[in-house]
């Protein structure tokens, strides 16, 4: 594989088997924006970041708490409230804060991350199909099951991806070059997805100075 690189475009994006080490290239940016511009001067430029940990402590605090108590608050309410004044407060407070029973900010935000740094679609989506299925569908209907083989299920996908790259890259990549033109393997280059997997699917056209945001004549001072 490394020797399909050798006009070292590796990490770039032109690369032609687009591996454009999107994770990397995230990782470095982050080591750039705050190793040699500083969290100080972050902060100062985005005043909203200090916030965020906080913001962060809250939403966990609350979700941890509405798990804990939840149900017996919403019990508690039934026996006090009057029927109606109850039947009111759980249809328009009690059972839409029940559904946040199946809903966890932690790996909302920890799969959030999947969505950046340049995965497209046909990445991202893939695990939402999966998780539907196993998660809700089969959880539910074959829990039995579900508790017995779905760890095994879930790792044998992970083998299985890893065993087929190899093997990929045994028979297509040494010695020879074969493309497999199917579906399956152009639709990810096809449209607004595959732009923006390249960064090249701007929303405005950028600016004749070159970059959007502000002057570096207006970036925080304090170095």
């Amino acid at each position: 594989m490394i020797t399909s690189f050798n006009d070292g475009t590796l990490c770039t994006w032109s690369n032609k088997a687009h591996f454009v080490c999107t994770d990397a290239v995230l990782v470095f940016a982050s080591a750039v924006e705050y190793g040699a511009f500083g969290v100080k001067n972050m902060f100062k430029l985005y005043p909203i970041m200090p916030w965020c940990f906080l913001m962060g402590t809250v939403v966990g605090l609350v979700f941890g708490l509405l798990h804990k108590y939840g149900s017996s608050i919403r019990a508690s309410a039934g026996r006090r409230l009057p029927t109606e004044a109850y039947r009111i407060a759980d249809k328009f407070v009690f059972a839409p804060i029940a559904y946040l029973h199946w809903f966890d900010p932690a790996v909302f935000w920890a799969g959030a991350l999947n969505w950046t740094g340049g995965n497209n679609l046909t990445y991202a989506t893939n695990g939402l199909y999966l998780a539907f299925i196993f998660m809700y569908y089969v959880k539910r209907r074959y829990s039995a099951w579900w508790e017995k083989y779905n760890y095994i299920l879930s790792a044998g996908f992970d083998v299985g991806v890893a065993v087929s790259g190899i093997i990929m890259t045994l028979a297509f990549n040494f010695g020879r070059e074969v493309t497999l033109d199917w579906w399956g393997n152009n639709v990810a280059q096809v449209g607004v997805d595959f732009m923006a997997y390249n960064q090249n699917a701007t929303l405005l056209p950028i600016p004749e100075v070159g970059y959007f945001g502000l002057p570096p004549d207006k970036y925080p001072t304090d170095w």
